[in-house]
């Protein structure tokens, strides 16, 4: 049953859109719930249209006993469906856990822990650009994980994230500082942000794309709006078509030129554009490209470039240095950003509508 319940709040984490923050913070409640029990209850407790099992689910943040005790009827439904599909198989009863409990609300660690990115949190410890490349992308949680109460920040990264510090040649823990704490193997799920609450501090996302709109940038926003408040996207537009000997590719270098002198910059830099770039692009423009780019990672913000269709390539053979993905497409592209950021299965949490 323990595993049933995680497995149902990855699956509520995971909503889409604005509309499901509730699901998601039933989600992460859940993630913090233990089972107690999972029995049979006498006639007089059963819940009509269910066949009178119940799971007791204690939680250490009365908020998160409210929440889901408040919409029992719908998480009832989801632990169902994660059983095989039997809705009306069981009723939940929620408990805060005492002050003697492992992993007591009396710890202070439990209680008042930070719930913003690791590179707001450090923001005093006057990181280089590299490292706060990586904060953003650390997940944490702070950690009572002993019986004496001791407290420790534990944190774990995306596969991305490890190829990345792998590439930088230095290890984790001295990219984002002296963290008291260690890598939490087991629990090393790139969907889990621990402490971070992802829609109270929001990533900040600025998607380039060309002049026309259409249905590219159609797709992008599609899949960024499943994150919700999750992610804070704002979108530009530059003149991408040829006309009078001006190619596509440096309008893309003006717009990226012209943020490295911003005072209010993003965390993540998309640039999309659809097919037919190979052929308004020179070896200079690629160049002037790579350098803005650089610029960009060179102040901690990181940049995702899908350009063209997969017959078109600004980092050819690899290149591509810390701090940047270039995907095959836009859409992919943007999808990245849902995985490293945010949560993989949002990517996969509606259907594909095709072409339009």
């Amino acid at each position: 049953m323990a595993a049933t319940v995680a497995e149902t709040a990855e699956r509520l984490v995971a909503s889409a859109g604005e509309d499901a923050a509730l699901r998601r913070q039933l989600g992460r409640a859940l993630r913090g719930s233990e089972v107690l029990s999972f029995m049979r209850v006498d006639e007089e407790r059963r819940k009509k249209r269910t066949q009178g099992l119940e799971v007791r689910l204690g939680f250490y943040s009365e908020s998160d006993a409210q929440v889901v005790s408040a919409s029992a009827n719908l998480v009832e439904v989801e632990l169902g469906l994660t059983l095989g599909g039997f809705i009306g198989a069981l009723q939940i009863s929620t408990e805060l856990l005492d002050e003697t409990a492992w992993l007591g609300r009396s710890h202070p660690a439990v209680n008042s822990v930070e719930s913003r990115h690791l590179h707001r949190r450090l923001t005093s410890w006057q990181l280089d650009p590299i490292a706060t490349l990586f904060a953003r992308r650390v997940r944490g949680r702070q950690s009572v994980d002993h019986a004496d109460g001791q407290s420790l920040f534990v944190w774990w990264v995306t596969p991305e994230t490890s190829k990345w510090a792998a590439e930088a040649g230095r290890w984790l823990r001295d990219v984002v500082g002296k963290i008291a704490g260690n890598q939490d193997q087991s629990s090393n799920d790139p969907n889990y942000w621990g402490d971070v609450d992802l829609e109270s501090d929001p990533l900040t996302v600025l998607a380039i794309g060309p002049f026309s709109g259409g249905a590219t940038e159609a797709d992008v926003r599609s899949v960024l709006a499943r994150a919700g408040r999750q992610l804070t996207v704002k979108f530009e537009r530059v003149p991408t078509k040829e006309r009078d000997g001006v190619l596509a590719l440096p309008a893309y270098v003006d717009a990226l030129g012209g943020l490295a002198s911003d005072s209010n910059l993003p965390d993540i830099v998309l640039v999309y554009r659809g097919g037919g770039l190979e052929r308004k692009t020179d070896s200079g423009s690629i160049a002037a490209f790579r350098t803005c780019v650089a610029n960009l990672t060179a102040l901690g913000i990181e940049v995702v470039v899908g350009l063209d269709h997969g017959t078109f390539a600004i980092y050819p053979d690899g290149t591509r240095p810390v701090g940047v993905h270039e995907a095959v497409t836009p859409t992919a592209a943007a999808n990245y950003v849902l995985r490293e950021h945010v949560n993989y299965r949002l990517a996969y949490a509606e259907g594909d509508p095709g072409q339009p």
